[in-house]
């Protein structure tokens, strides 16, 4: 993507920009920042439309949510400050999260996902194994689509209720690890964007809540 043409479209520069605010964000983190981060994601998405991955996507959703929480904080009470907005904008973000993940688990529920010949989800389980043989113990090709349906199913429905939130949390992370654990599949992006989606379900107290 670094060819001449791209160095002229709003994409490739929009991409740029994203990066350099995400990285002034973490090294010196302010809520002004985090909003301007946000803000040029999603002039991304815009940009490179309609060819944005599902997690791209998923993240403008989240950021769509608090960007209207922050804006309804500042409408009603001329301020912004952190726990409120987490308070604000987590239940509409969980729900955003809970409806694309799950439907990305129901999408899987057809012949060519769960059948071993044609299944995408047992030819990355080969690949796994082809570079990392220490996998043998954990990878089952022939099993890896119903395993995947299974499990991403299960995630948001342990999600659901408060008292069953932590098992899933440690599944989706469990999971999602176990997905890059071998450097065949370079998913780091969209491994990190479930990580941190996963946290909407925790408050404050999440070191309590994840005792």
């Amino acid at each position: 993507h670094l060819g001449p043409a791209n160095f002229q479209s709003i994409s490739w520069w929009s991409a740029i920009a994203v990066i350099l605010s995400a990285c002034a964000t973490l090294w010196n983190y302010s809520l002004p920042k985090y909003f301007v981060f946000i803000s040029l994601q999603a002039v991304h998405v815009f940009a490179d439309a309609p060819f944005n991955p599902d997690h791209w996507l998923l993240l403008f959703f989240i950021n769509t949510v608090i960007a209207m929480a922050a804006l309804d904080l500042w409408i009603r009470e001329k301020h912004v400050r952190e726990g409120q907005l987490f308070e604000r904008f987590a239940p509409a973000a969980r729900i955003v999260f809970l409806i694309c993940y799950g439907f990305a688990a129901f999408s899987k529920l057809n012949s060519h996902f769960l059948v071993a010949d044609t299944s995408c989800a047992s030819h990355l389980a080969e690949i796994q194994l082809a570079v990392s043989p220490w996998l043998k113990g954990v990878a089952a090709p022939g099993l890896a689509g119903w395993l995947t349906v299974i499990i991403e199913s299960s995630v948001p429905l342990l999600l659901l209720p408060r008292r069953s939130r932590k098992y899933g949390i440690l599944l989706g992370v469990v999971f999602h690890t176990m997905l890059v654990i071998s450097p065949a599949i370079a998913v780091f992006d969209f491994t990190m964007m479930i990580y941190t989606s996963l946290f909407l379900f925790v408050g404050n107290d999440a070191g309590d809540q994840l005792g």
